[in-house]
């Protein structure tokens, strides 16, 4: 449980020098940190390329900590 964002996706973060940056933090919330990997999948889910964007997603989390649902 956290400060998370809570309502990450793809019209809340812009990429800036090869790194994503959020915007827009009028959603945030104490929360269990996986809301927030919950949001972002769900928002991605109409991409046919669904399951690349997912492995990336997660890999990218995991560089920085361990998923907070495993």
């Amino acid at each position: 449980m956290g400060v998370i964002h809570g309502d990450i996706h793809q019209g809340t973060y812009l990429f800036q020098d090869g790194e994503a940056r959020l915007i827009d933090f009028e959603c945030v919330q104490w929360n269990h940190y996986a809301y927030d990997l919950a949001t972002t999948l769900s928002s991605l889910g109409h991409h046919s390329d669904f399951s690349r964007l997912q492995s990336a997603y997660v890999e990218g989390y995991e560089e920085v900590g361990p998923l907070p649902c495993s």
